[in-house]
Protein backbone atom coordinates (compact mmCIF):
# COMPACT_ATOMS: atom_id res chain seq x y z
CA UNK A 1 0.00 0.00 0.00
CA UNK A 2 1.43 3.37 -1.05
CA UNK A 3 1.79 6.46 1.13
CA UNK A 4 -0.61 8.25 -1.26
CA UNK A 5 -3.42 5.80 -0.58
CA UNK A 6 -3.07 5.68 3.22
CA UNK A 7 -4.90 9.01 3.90
CA UNK A 8 -7.84 7.77 1.81
CA UNK A 9 -7.97 4.52 3.79
CA UNK A 10 -7.83 6.48 7.06
CA UNK A 11 -10.71 8.73 5.94
CA UNK A 12 -12.79 5.73 4.93
CA UNK A 13 -12.09 4.01 8.25
CA UNK A 14 -13.19 7.10 10.15
CA UNK A 15 -16.31 7.40 8.01
CA UNK A 16 -17.20 3.77 8.66
CA UNK A 17 -16.87 4.31 12.43
CA UNK A 18 -19.09 7.39 12.29
CA UNK A 19 -21.79 5.62 10.28
CA UNK A 20 -21.56 2.53 12.49
CA UNK A 21 -22.20 4.74 15.52
CA UNK A 22 -25.01 6.72 13.92
CA UNK A 23 -27.02 3.88 12.40
CA UNK A 24 -28.27 2.19 15.61
CA UNK A 25 -28.94 5.54 17.24
CA UNK A 26 -31.10 6.67 14.32
CA UNK A 27 -32.81 3.42 13.37
CA UNK A 28 -34.53 2.85 16.73
CA UNK A 29 -36.20 6.28 17.10
CA UNK A 30 -37.01 6.32 13.38
CA UNK A 31 -38.73 2.96 13.71
CA UNK A 32 -40.77 4.23 16.65
CA UNK A 33 -41.74 7.45 14.84
CA UNK A 34 -42.71 5.62 11.66
CA UNK A 35 -44.85 3.14 13.55
CA UNK A 36 -46.49 5.87 15.64
CA UNK A 37 -47.26 8.05 12.63
CA UNK A 38 -48.80 5.08 10.81
CA UNK A 39 -51.04 4.38 13.81
CA UNK A 40 -51.87 8.07 14.21
CA UNK A 41 -52.90 8.45 10.55
CA UNK A 42 -55.22 5.44 10.70
CA UNK A 43 -56.69 6.56 14.04
CA UNK A 44 -57.21 10.12 12.82
CA UNK A 45 -59.03 8.84 9.72
CA UNK A 46 -61.34 6.74 11.91
CA UNK A 47 -62.06 9.71 14.19
CA UNK A 48 -62.87 11.83 11.14
CA UNK A 49 -65.29 9.19 9.87
CA UNK A 50 -67.03 8.93 13.27
CA UNK A 51 -67.34 12.70 13.66
CA UNK A 52 -68.76 13.10 10.16
CA UNK A 53 -71.51 10.59 11.03
CA UNK A 54 -72.64 12.60 14.07
CA UNK A 55 -75.78 14.71 13.87
CA UNK A 56 -74.95 18.37 13.60
CA UNK A 57 -71.53 17.80 12.05
CA UNK A 58 -70.19 21.04 10.64
CA UNK A 59 -68.49 21.02 7.25
CA UNK A 60 -66.20 23.71 8.61
CA UNK A 61 -64.30 20.97 10.42
CA UNK A 62 -63.37 19.29 7.15
CA UNK A 63 -60.34 21.55 6.40
CA UNK A 64 -59.00 20.86 9.89
CA UNK A 65 -59.16 17.10 9.37
CA UNK A 66 -57.55 17.41 5.94
CA UNK A 67 -54.74 19.60 7.32
CA UNK A 68 -54.09 17.21 10.21
CA UNK A 69 -53.89 14.17 7.91
CA UNK A 70 -51.68 16.04 5.46
CA UNK A 71 -49.23 17.04 8.19
CA UNK A 72 -48.97 13.49 9.53
CA UNK A 73 -48.44 12.10 6.04
CA UNK A 74 -45.66 14.67 5.50
CA UNK A 75 -44.04 13.51 8.74
CA UNK A 76 -44.25 9.91 7.53
CA UNK A 77 -42.52 10.89 4.29
CA UNK A 78 -39.79 12.75 6.21
CA UNK A 79 -39.12 9.67 8.34
CA UNK A 80 -38.99 7.54 5.21
CA UNK A 81 -36.41 9.85 3.63
CA UNK A 82 -34.21 9.80 6.74
CA UNK A 83 -34.43 6.00 6.83
CA UNK A 84 -33.41 5.87 3.15
CA UNK A 85 -30.44 8.15 3.86
CA UNK A 86 -29.27 5.88 6.70
CA UNK A 87 -29.66 2.88 4.40
CA UNK A 88 -27.62 4.65 1.69
CA UNK A 89 -24.88 5.48 4.19
CA UNK A 90 -24.68 1.86 5.33
CA UNK A 91 -24.62 0.66 1.73
CA UNK A 92 -21.96 3.23 0.85
CA UNK A 93 -19.49 1.99 3.48
CA UNK A 94 -20.70 -1.64 3.29
CA UNK A 95 -20.98 -2.09 7.04
CA UNK A 96 -20.75 -5.67 8.34
CA UNK A 97 -19.46 -6.92 4.98
CA UNK A 98 -16.09 -8.32 4.00
CA UNK A 99 -13.73 -5.76 2.44
CA UNK A 100 -12.95 -7.77 -0.69
CA UNK A 101 -16.10 -9.40 -2.01
CA UNK A 102 -18.45 -9.87 -4.90
CA UNK A 103 -20.38 -6.65 -5.34
CA UNK A 104 -23.16 -5.07 -7.34
CA UNK A 105 -21.51 -2.01 -8.91
CA UNK A 106 -24.83 -0.43 -9.88
CA UNK A 107 -26.08 -0.66 -6.30
CA UNK A 108 -22.99 1.22 -5.15
CA UNK A 109 -23.53 3.91 -7.79
CA UNK A 110 -27.13 4.41 -6.70
CA UNK A 111 -26.30 4.65 -3.00
CA UNK A 112 -23.50 7.12 -3.75
CA UNK A 113 -25.85 9.27 -5.84
CA UNK A 114 -28.36 9.30 -2.99
CA UNK A 115 -25.73 10.79 -0.68
CA UNK A 116 -24.80 13.41 -3.28
CA UNK A 117 -28.30 14.86 -3.73
CA UNK A 118 -27.76 17.90 -1.44
CA UNK A 119 -24.65 18.85 -3.43
CA UNK A 120 -26.50 18.65 -6.75
CA UNK A 121 -29.20 21.10 -5.66
CA UNK A 122 -31.40 22.13 -8.61
CA UNK A 123 -28.59 23.35 -10.84
CA UNK A 124 -27.10 19.99 -11.87
CA UNK A 125 -29.10 17.37 -13.73
CA UNK A 126 -27.92 13.77 -13.37
CA UNK A 127 -28.78 11.13 -15.96
CA UNK A 128 -27.92 7.46 -15.54
CA UNK A 129 -27.63 4.62 -18.01
CA UNK A 130 -26.88 1.54 -15.94
CA UNK A 131 -26.54 -1.72 -17.82
CA UNK A 132 -27.11 -5.12 -16.29
CA UNK A 133 -23.74 -6.04 -14.80
CA UNK A 134 -22.25 -9.21 -13.37
CA UNK A 135 -21.22 -9.12 -9.75
CA UNK A 136 -17.45 -8.70 -9.56
CA UNK A 137 -14.80 -9.03 -6.87
CA UNK A 138 -13.63 -5.66 -5.55
CA UNK A 139 -13.35 -3.44 -2.49
CA UNK A 140 -16.82 -1.84 -2.70
CA UNK A 141 -16.29 0.70 0.07
CA UNK A 142 -13.17 2.07 -1.64
CA UNK A 143 -14.85 2.05 -5.04
CA UNK A 144 -17.81 4.01 -3.67
CA UNK A 145 -15.45 6.57 -2.20
CA UNK A 146 -13.68 6.97 -5.56
CA UNK A 147 -17.01 7.46 -7.35
CA UNK A 148 -18.14 10.00 -4.74
CA UNK A 149 -14.86 11.92 -5.11
CA UNK A 150 -15.19 12.00 -8.92
CA UNK A 151 -18.79 13.19 -8.70
CA UNK A 152 -17.76 15.94 -6.28
CA UNK A 153 -15.01 16.95 -8.73
CA UNK A 154 -17.65 17.15 -11.46
CA UNK A 155 -19.96 19.27 -9.27
CA UNK A 156 -17.10 21.62 -8.44
CA UNK A 157 -16.23 22.03 -12.12
CA UNK A 158 -19.77 23.09 -13.05
CA UNK A 159 -20.06 26.70 -11.91
CA UNK A 160 -23.60 27.30 -13.11
CA UNK A 161 -26.16 24.85 -14.43
CA UNK A 162 -24.91 21.65 -15.99
CA UNK A 163 -25.29 17.93 -16.44
CA UNK A 164 -23.56 14.83 -15.13
CA UNK A 165 -24.00 11.53 -16.95
CA UNK A 166 -23.22 8.16 -15.38
CA UNK A 167 -22.96 5.04 -17.50
CA UNK A 168 -22.14 1.48 -16.48
CA UNK A 169 -21.40 -1.22 -19.04
CA UNK A 170 -19.40 -4.33 -19.84
CA UNK A 171 -16.53 -3.83 -22.29
CA UNK A 172 -13.76 -6.30 -23.20
CA UNK A 173 -14.10 -8.46 -20.08
CA UNK A 174 -14.18 -5.35 -17.89
CA UNK A 175 -16.92 -3.54 -16.02
CA UNK A 176 -16.73 0.14 -16.88
CA UNK A 177 -18.15 3.14 -15.05
CA UNK A 178 -18.12 6.35 -17.07
CA UNK A 179 -18.76 9.68 -15.39
CA UNK A 180 -18.96 12.62 -17.80
CA UNK A 181 -20.04 16.18 -17.28
CA UNK A 182 -20.43 19.50 -18.99
CA UNK A 183 -18.00 22.11 -17.80
CA UNK A 184 -17.54 25.84 -17.62
CA UNK A 185 -13.85 26.59 -17.58
CA UNK A 186 -10.83 24.40 -16.98
CA UNK A 187 -7.18 25.19 -16.90
CA UNK A 188 -5.83 22.66 -19.37
CA UNK A 189 -2.49 21.00 -18.54
CA UNK A 190 0.25 22.41 -20.75
CA UNK A 191 1.78 18.99 -21.38
CA UNK A 192 1.11 15.32 -20.92
CA UNK A 193 2.61 15.51 -17.43
CA UNK A 194 0.56 16.15 -14.30
CA UNK A 195 0.33 19.86 -13.53
CA UNK A 196 0.85 19.32 -9.82
CA UNK A 197 -2.49 20.88 -8.89
CA UNK A 198 -4.67 19.70 -6.03
CA UNK A 199 -7.01 18.17 -8.61
CA UNK A 200 -4.16 16.20 -10.21
CA UNK A 201 -3.01 14.94 -6.81
CA UNK A 202 -6.53 13.84 -5.93
CA UNK A 203 -6.93 11.99 -9.24
CA UNK A 204 -3.55 10.36 -8.71
CA UNK A 205 -4.67 9.01 -5.35
CA UNK A 206 -7.98 7.82 -6.77
CA UNK A 207 -6.21 6.11 -9.67
CA UNK A 208 -3.96 4.32 -7.19
CA UNK A 209 -7.04 3.03 -5.34
CA UNK A 210 -8.47 1.63 -8.58
CA UNK A 211 -5.12 0.11 -9.58
CA UNK A 212 -5.00 -1.66 -6.22
CA UNK A 213 -8.15 -3.45 -7.41
CA UNK A 214 -6.39 -4.45 -10.64
CA UNK A 215 -8.32 -1.80 -12.55
CA UNK A 216 -7.64 1.55 -14.15
CA UNK A 217 -8.88 5.14 -13.97
CA UNK A 218 -8.52 7.48 -16.93
CA UNK A 219 -9.46 11.11 -17.51
CA UNK A 220 -10.58 12.18 -20.98
CA UNK A 221 -11.27 15.74 -22.11
CA UNK A 222 -13.23 16.93 -25.12
CA UNK A 223 -12.79 20.02 -27.27
CA UNK A 224 -15.58 21.87 -25.45
CA UNK A 225 -13.90 21.48 -22.06
CA UNK A 226 -16.07 18.67 -20.76
CA UNK A 227 -14.47 15.72 -19.01
CA UNK A 228 -15.10 12.01 -18.74
CA UNK A 229 -13.73 9.78 -16.00
CA UNK A 230 -13.47 6.13 -17.01
CA UNK A 231 -13.18 3.46 -14.32
CA UNK A 232 -12.34 -0.04 -15.55
CA UNK A 233 -12.46 -3.12 -13.33
CA UNK A 234 -11.71 -6.63 -14.56
CA UNK A 235 -14.50 -9.18 -14.39
CA UNK A 236 -12.01 -11.85 -13.35
CA UNK A 237 -9.52 -10.94 -10.66
CA UNK A 238 -7.18 -12.62 -8.23
CA UNK A 239 -7.98 -12.46 -4.54
CA UNK A 240 -5.56 -10.13 -2.68
CA UNK A 241 -3.74 -13.03 -1.00
CA UNK A 242 -2.89 -14.53 -4.41
CA UNK A 243 -1.58 -11.35 -6.00
CA UNK A 244 2.15 -11.28 -6.71
CA UNK A 245 4.10 -9.14 -4.30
Amino acid sequence: ETDEKQPLDAQMGLFEKIVAGLSPGLNTPLGILTSNFDTAVRSFAKIQKEVESLQGYSARLQPLFETGLSLMEMNQEACSRIAQLVSSLKSFVRLDEASFKESDINEGLESTLALLQPELDDRIQVTTELAELPRILCYPDQLNLVVLSLLLEACKAIQGEGEIRIVSRVENEHVQVLISHSADEFEEPTSGQASGSEEDLNLSVLAQVIRSQQGDLELERDAEGGRRFVIQLPMRVQAPSTLPG
